[in-house]
């Protein structure tokens, strides 16, 4: 089985300018998904997916080769599937399974991807993805009546919190079989199998904050070892 990982970075970004390579504890953001990918021992080949010439030196100079994105391919609202149709038309689909690692979850320590790539061969999976626990409550706002209500829980009948074990999707790892890429054009698809991790792992780079907590979070698991709490 060929594993190949594919890092999508575009040089546009919002919330944090040049998010993807703005410094988190010392090196680029980019830079910690390309080690996690290269330290993998079931990851075969690595690459970065960008339209950008800054992030294709960082690529390049941590020893990882890049595909150069069309314009058009690093909007603000393209999708990331396109991306990976893209980069696997690219590489003529010769691989078997594609890791998809968004640079926006950096925190990946030893041994997770390898470890998400084994549970999805053993289960004979066609896609897999991160999760976390999730005991909140979640509410959504209707724009055309104008009032909020909860999502997940009848009002009179408010769950304890405690009783509530839902699994939140986080941006970490998805694992997709050439297969279910090229059928449903889609990163899930077919048997699809989870791994959950802590919930920190599954931070997301969105607003300034959140680089401050991630460089935290890799602080502390750096000086004090990391959870093994993976399922």
């Amino acid at each position: 089985m060929k594993v190949i990982a594919l890092i999508p970075a575009r040089g546009g970004s919002k919330g944090i300018p040049r998010k993807n390579i703005c410094n988190l504890a010392g090196q680029p953001l980019i830079s910690w998904s390309i080690a996690a990918a290269l330290d993998a021992s079931c990851v075969d080949e690595v690459y970065v997916s960008t339209e950008d010439d800054e992030i294709a030196s960082v690529a390049e100079m941590d020893g990882v080769p890049v595909i150069e994105r069309p314009a058009d391919l690093a909007q603000d609202e393209t999708p990331t599937e396109p991306v990976m149709l893209h980069a696997a038309e690219e590489l003529g689909w010769a691989f078997d399974y594609m890791v998809l690692l968004q640079p926006t979850s950096p925190i990946r320590p030893d041994r997770i991807l390898d470890m998400a790539i084994t549970r999805l061969f053993v289960r004979e999976a066609d896609s897999l993805l991160t999760v976390h626990r999730e005991h909140g409550f979640r509410w959504s706002h209707d724009q055309v009546r104008g009032f909020w209500y909860p999502v997940d829980y009848p009002l009179r009948r408010r769950p304890r919190r405690q009783d509530r074990n839902g699994l939140m999707e986080n941006g970490n790892i998805f694992i997709t079989s050439r297969k279910v890429l090229q059928m449903d054009q889609c990163r899930l698809g077919g048997r699809i199998e989870t791994f959950t991790i802590p919930r920190m792992w599954g931070l997301e780079i969105d607003e300034p904050d959140d680089l401050w907590l991630a460089e935290q979070v890799l602080l502390y698991g750096t000086t004090h070892g990391w959870s093994e709490d993976v399922s």
